[in-house]
């Protein structure tokens, strides 16, 4: 593979990694936390009427943390959308849409609870005051059979705590998706657009020294990475990712180290681990790369 050392004064302008400049498009921001309120509304009021009708603990529990991904995914788009590249501002929108999910849900379960509310009317923006959902929960707690584990009914202090839970999972996982999808994104300043993948290498061979490998990227030298030979029936691999934006300004490269477990039950998974991470490389590099690696689609 042909080794290219001209990397048009990267390293000067940028350092050798990408780093996020923790702007936010703010404008974008308010206009995408408002379209995320109104997407929750329909999210919300399925989730109220699934806990509102099935009775059995761990199948709410399985529910409530499907909605809490929903709302994280939610939280993450908007972030996308708001061209967000701050920490502090995808934690928050993580709270918000969190809270936000946690509110309308316990709203619209007020509404299906009582039989004379109707839905969409003023009843509904009634249910919605927290004073009305605290003391419908306070006359809901001694119930019995409110909510069944096989033959135990929960009520009293057992609902407050499950009630507690529902609450710590629904706002925790929208902040944990919500900041997990934000470390993953690289954001081009030039053309104002996401990074996407445009090549992903096949399995690769996986004995390399890190160290040393890593030395000689940081250098632009490509003849290490070259040397890897491909692999087919080993179960440790090694990747090599390519990510680009629109205007072609920025190329950034990841060394994964990959490999496939198998459980007890004989159920396999990959586990992956960045031995390099969004290294800035020039597009001759990103291009002699591509020539040399097969894709892996």
């Amino acid at each position: 593979m042909e080794e290219y050392r001209d990397c048009r004064g990267m390293e000067e302008q940028r350092g050798l990694y990408y780093r996020n400049s923790g702007r936010c498009d703010y404008s974008r921001l308010l206009v995408a936390w408002v379209i995320g309120f109104l997407i929750l509304i329909p999210g919300a009021l399925l989730y109220a009427i699934l806990q509102r009708y099935i009775p059995f603990v761990i199948i709410n529990a399985a529910v409530a943390l499907g909605y809490a991904a929903g709302a994280g995914l939610l939280a993450g788009v908007l972030l996308m959308g708001a061209r967000n590249r701050n920490k502090a501002v995808s934690i928050l929108t993580g709270l918000l849409v969190g809270a936000a999910a946690l509110w309308l849900a316990w709203g619209f379960w007020l509404v299906y609870l009582v039989p004379d509310m109707k839905l969409f009317s003023a009843d509904t923006l009634h249910a919605m005051r927290p004073s009305v959902l605290f003391e419908a929960m306070r006359l809901v707690l001694p119930q019995e059979g409110y909510l069944t584990f096989k033959s135990a009914s929960i009520n009293g202090w057992s609902l407050i705590i499950l009630w507690s839970v529902e609450a710590l999972a629904i706002v925790g996982g929208s902040v944990l998706v919500a900041v997990k999808s934000f470390n993953d994104l690289a954001f081009c300043e030039r053309c104002g657009e996401w990074t996407n993948t445009c090549f992903v290498s096949r399995h690769l061979s996986s004995y390399f020294n890190h160290d040393e490998m890593t030395s000689q990227l940081e250098q632009h030298d490509l003849s290490g990475l070259g040397a890897l030979e491909e692999v087919t029936t080993d179960s440790r691999y090694t990747l090599v990712e390519i990510q680009k934006c629109n205007c072609g300004d920025m190329f950034l490269l990841a060394v994964i180290e990959a490999w496939v477990s198998v459980d007890d039950k004989g159920n396999e998974s990959e586990n992956r681990n960045k031995v390099i991470e969004n290294l800035y490389i020039s597009e001759e590099e990103a291009q002699a790369i591509a020539n040399h690696f097969k894709p892996a689609y």
